[in-house]
C-alpha cells in the first residue's frame, strides 16, 4: 500500500514568515502518476440568518433570508517534481519552502445558533500534498493534508500603558475637577487561555469621590455579506459585541490616588478546564474579531470616565502539529531535488530551518 505524509517545521505562523517543510512518500506499488503537487490554501467564509419585510398587496410580509461573505485570499498550485514516467518504486522525502503574503488574516471559527439565528464565521489555512493516479481509479489519489494556524499580523502598538484625562462635571455643566485613569499592562499580545495582568490608577482630582470601577473584557466580531437572492441585498455588515468578562472594584476617594491590580482570565468560567472558548483575533475582510479592555470609572450625578485599552488574542497551538508521529519508514527515504518557485537548495536543507523536520535514520 503507498503512503504520503506532510510535516511542516512548526505549526504557527504569521503572514510574511517562510514555511519549510517535507512531503514523505512510499511507494509501494506502481502509480500512473508523473507529478507531486503542492497545495496550501487560505480562505474566509461567514454567513447569517437575517429577516426582512415585502410588501405583498396591501400587506407587508415578515422573510427571513441568508446573507453569505466569502474571500479566496491564497491559494497555490505548485508541482513540487514531475518525472519523465511515472513514480519510481521506493521512499523518497520532498523538501520545499514557501512565503507567506504579507497581511494575513488569523485563523479563526466561530459559530452560533441561537433561536433560530444561525452564524458561521471562519478563517482557515490548510497545506497539502498529493499525487494523482491517472488510470482514474478514486481509490488511487495519495494527499495528506495539515492544517495551518495563523496568527493576525500585530496592528496595535508596542506601548502598554494607555492614559485619559477626563474632567468632572455634574449637572452636566459645573465643572469639579479631573479624574486621571491609567492603565498598564504586561503586554499586548495574548495566546488564548492566559491572564492578562493590567494595573490600574486612578488619580481623582476631583471634589467629588468615584462609587466604583468596572473592568471589562469586550470582545466585537464583524462580518460582511450579501443575500445572493435578492437583488437590492447590499454586502453590509453585522456586528457581534459581547462582555467576554467583568469585575467591580472599589472606588477612589476625592483628592486621593488608588492603584488597583485588575487580572483578566482570557476564557470563562464554562471553560475553566479547557480555556478554549476566548476566540483569536482576526482582521479579514469579510470577517473581524478585536477585543478591548473596557475601563469605566463611575462617578454619582456625572458622565463616567471610561478607558479602552485594545488587546490582541493569538490562536491556540496548533494541536494536530503537535500530535504528528512520523511513519515508521520515514526515516528509510531518499531525498527527491524538487523544482520550481517551491524549490530547496542544499544549503537551506541542511540549516536549522529543517531542524526536526527531516528524520534522520535510527
Amino acid at each position: 500500500m503507498n503512503e504520503i505524509c506532510i510535516r511542516t517545521n512548526k505549526g504557527e505562523y504569521v503572514g510574511g514568515e517562510t514555511i519549510f517543510g517535507i512531503v514523505y512518500l512510499a511507494v509501494r506499488n506502481p502509480i500512473q502518476s508523473r507529478k507531486l503537487k503542492l497545495k496550501i490554501k487560505g480562505h474566509e467564509k461567514c454567513e447569517w440568518d437575517y429577516s426582512y419585510s415585502v410588501r405583498e398587496e396591501d400587506n407587508w410580509v415578515k422573510r427571513t433570508g441568508k446573507k453569505k461573505g466569502r474571500t479566496q485570499f491564497l491559494e497555490l498550485n505548485q508541482n513540487l517534481i514531475e518525472y519523465e514516467d511515472d513514480f519510481p518504486l521506493g521512499y523518497f522525502f520532498y523538501p520545499f519552502q514557501y512565503v507567506l503574503p504579507q497581511g494575513l488574516p488569523g485563523t479563526f471559527y466561530y459559530k452560533c445558533d441561537e433561536k433560530g439565528n444561525s452564524v458561521l464565521a471562519e478563517v482557515a489555512y490548510k497545506i497539502k500534498a498529493e499525487v494523482v493516479d491517472t488510470s482514474g481509479s478514486s481509490d488511487a489519489k495519495l494527499k495528506a493534508v495539515q492544517l495551518l494556524s495563523i496568527s493576525d499580523r500585530c496592528k496595535i502598538r508596542d506601548a502598554a500603558e494607555c492614559t485619559k484625562t477626563s474632567m468632572v462635571k455634574t449637572c452636566c455643566c459645573i465643572p469639579r475637577g479631573d479624574v486621571i485613569v491609567t492603565a498598564n499592562l504586561d503586554k499586548m499580545t495574548y495566546q488564548t487561555g492566559e491572564e492578562a495582568t493590567i494595573l490600574i490608577d486612578v488619580k481623582n482630582n476631583s471634589s467629588i469621590n468615584t462609587s466604583h470601577m468596572v473592568v471589562r473584557l469586550m470582545r466585537g466580531i464583524r462580518l460582511r455579506g450579501a443575500d445572493a437572492h435578492r437583488e437590492r441585498s447590499k454586502k453590509e455588515p453585522k456586528c457581534l459585541m459581547d462582555v467576554m468578562s467583568m469585575s467591580s472594584y472599589e472606588g477612589c476617594a476625592s483628592g486621593s490616588f488608588k492603584r488597583t491590580n485588575a487580572p483578566i482570565k482570557l476564557w470563562s468560567q464554562q471553560h475553566e478546564i479547557d480555556k478554549a472558548d476566548i476566540l483569536p483575533s482576526t482582521s479579514g475582510s469579510v470577517v473581524r474579531c478585536n477585543y478591548h479592555i473596557d475601563i469605566e470609572v463611575v462617578v454619582p450625578w456625572a458622565p463616567d470616565v471610561e478607558l479602552q485599552v485594545p488587546i490582541q488574542i493569538k490562536p491556540p497551538k496548533n494541536k494536530t502539529w503537535e500530535e504528528w508521529k512520523s511513519p515508521s519508514w520515514a526515516s528509510e527515504c531518499h531525498r527527491v531535488i524538487t523544482q520550481g518557485p517551491c524549490a530547496v537548495t542544499a544549503k537551506t536543507l541542511d540549516s536549522a530551518s529543517f531542524s526536526g523536520v527531516i528524520i534522520s535514520p535510527q
